[in-house]
């Protein structure tokens, strides 16, 4: 008798069991195993030794970043596909992937953006990648718009190279021509003695990212986006540089408009 009981009691766990992992969530898996995978990757890419160091190569360098791009894609849009409409939890799954965090006053990445394009819903993402020593990041700043298709969810374009060894800030700009979206996106210069601050607008146009403005590099800058303007507050290089007196705070008010980011004001501030 006391066979049969034990007999059906383990029967009974088996099949507890098996329902449990039945029931266990795919898409929970997938990104288990896409941390694993990011986290193998991103041991690679970080140098803490001098055998690290002679590894460290550009060729082993863009190696792993482009299998970072693909496992950041898959992981994206196996998340899209399973839930569209939640980015904030898009957001903290890509955040998982790599725990580390420069300090928001550095970057706030990854940046998970949702708009429309010609009534078609599109995602952004801005996303730091963390390479080579600690005391000078490699860093790299990967940008990458998704779009909805017959088949689900993929990437479509790709851009951030410009901002490479910068820390990553990004916002959402107010787009001034219909069928495009508008990004900031700026960060400092890492490594750098002081703070050299190199600033990009992107506009996307759901198939393809351009350049919308590149201004010289600014020191110690600080932007604000209120509407349709941009205000950067940075330390004026000639001022401080050549002439070594005061003022040194420039601002500059920058107004959007269809022909893109145009000046509209430049003063010193006394």
């Amino acid at each position: 008798m006391w066979l049969r009981e034990i007999c059906a009691a383990v029967i009974g766990l088996s099949l507890y069991c098996l329902s449990g992992w039945a029931l266990q969530d795919p898409v929970s898996s997938q990104a288990t195993s896409s941390n694993e995978q990011f986290r193998t990757l991103q041991d690679q890419l970080q140098v803490k030794s001098d055998d690290d160091l002679k590894r460290y190569t550009p060729e082993f360098r863009d190696r792993l970043t482009r299998q970072v791009k693909a496992l950041l894609v898959r992981h994206i849009v196996d998340s899209l596909n399973h839930d569209e409409k939640d980015m904030a939890a898009l957001r903290q799954t890509l955040s998982k992937l790599d725990p580390r965090h420069m300090g928001d006053e550095y970057s706030q990445a990854p940046y998970v953006f949702q708009t429309k394009i010609q009534g078609e819903p599109v995602v952004v993402t801005g996303f730091l990648l963390l390479r080579g020593g600690s005391g000078s990041y490699d860093t790299k700043v990967i940008v990458q718009a998704f779009r909805r298709n017959t088949s689900g969810w993929q990437c479509v374009a790709e851009t951030g190279d410009d901002l490479d060894h910068h820390e990553l800030l990004m916002k959402e700009l107010p787009s001034q021509r219909a069928g495009e979206a508008w990004f900031l996106a700026y960060g400092n210069l890492t490594g750098a003695n002081g703070r050299f601050v190199r600033i990009r607008g992107y506009s996307f146009d759901g198939e393809k990212f351009s350049t919308l403005w590149a201004p010289p590099m600014r020191i110690s800058a600080e932007i604000e986006v209120r509407g349709g303007m941009i205000t950067v507050h940075s330390v004026d290089e000639h001022q401080y540089y050549e002439l070594r007196k005061p003022p040194y705070e420039r601002v500059e008010k920058f107004l959007l408009t269809v022909q893109g980011v145009e000046l509209l004001s430049s003063i010193l501030k006394e």
